[in-house]
């Protein structure tokens, strides 16, 4: 079990490591990893007399790559998104006697959530016009300032009666802090996919793997590259939230913890 639990977190992670540095990650490392786990559990098949290890593998593993391809033919994300993770449950669907596809699917909300919302920040820090324009973004939209505003209000109040140590107030305020927090990030993710993830550039400057608008997520390829190019013009590309890692560290939590909605509910 442990060979097999470094195959899934060492394989992802590289796919992870791959994503951040092209954007790219070879076909052949989910590929692998999931003819690896389909025999591996198919030959515990055949020894134990016994088709449930195979089958709790196939399952697992397509219980995410049919959704995961279907997204990624609606254009949602990348066809790296659906494979890595349905890889991981093909080499692991379960550890220490117990299936890991519900705590994991859960647990991938928690880390993904929590990623983007550092990659986001990371961008916006890399990109510093990107706040001040995250600050217009705010007082010239109306809805948003209001609801801030007056939230704003309500968490000054909370604030000082909880200075006054009436504890009981703690879970008002941070519902109230959450939804500023909320709308706040709404905006800003707004900003950053504006201004960030779509870029406006010359077709002479298009290179192999870019994403153009319109396209699913699949990068150019090198004569499809050469084409726009002798083209000319204006093209618009566009790049997403370098997803994959998310899965190798989704894996090392379930493992390591179980599911995380039991503590953060406790």
């Amino acid at each position: 079990m442990l060979e097999l639990l470094l195959l899934a977190f060492i394989g992802s992670a590289a796919a992870g490591l791959w994503d951040l540095r092209t954007t790219e990650v070879p076909d052949e490392i989910p590929i692998l990893m999931s003819a690896i786990g389909l025999f591996y559990w198919f030959m515990a098949a055949l020894i134990a007399e016994d088709i449930y290890p195979f089958m709790l593998s196939l399952c697992s593993g397509l219980a995410i790559l049919v959704p995961g391809l279907i997204l990624y033919k609606h254009g949602k994300w990348g066809a790296a998104d659906a494979w890595v993770p349905a890889s991981v449950m093909f080499v692991l669907p379960a550890y220490n006697g117990q299936p890991l596809l519900v705590n994991y699917i859960l647990n991938f909300f928690v880390v993904s959530s929590v990623y983007m919302i550092i990659y986001s920040l990371i961008l916006g820090i890399r990109n510093r016009r990107v706040f001040s324009l995250f600050v217009k973004d705010i007082i010239s939209n109306r809805w948003a300032k209001i609801i801030l505003l007056a939230y704003a209000g309500v968490i000054g109040v909370l604030a000082y009666i909880f200075m006054q140590k009436a504890t009981s107030v703690t879970p008002l305020l941070i519902s109230y802090l959450t939804v500023v927090f909320v709308v706040a990030f709404w905006r800003y993710a707004t900003v950053v996919e504006s201004n960030v993830f779509r870029k406006t550039i010359n077709a002479g400057d298009v290179k192999e793997g870019d994403v153009l608008e319109d396209m699913i997520w699949i990068g150019l390829t090198k004569n499809q590259a050469e084409d726009i190019r002798r083209k000319g013009g204006k093209v618009v590309i566009k790049e997403g939230v370098r997803f994959v890692p998310v899965f190798p560290i989704t894996l090392l939590i379930t493992v390591l913890y179980g599911n995380l909605l039991f503590y953060l509910f406790l």
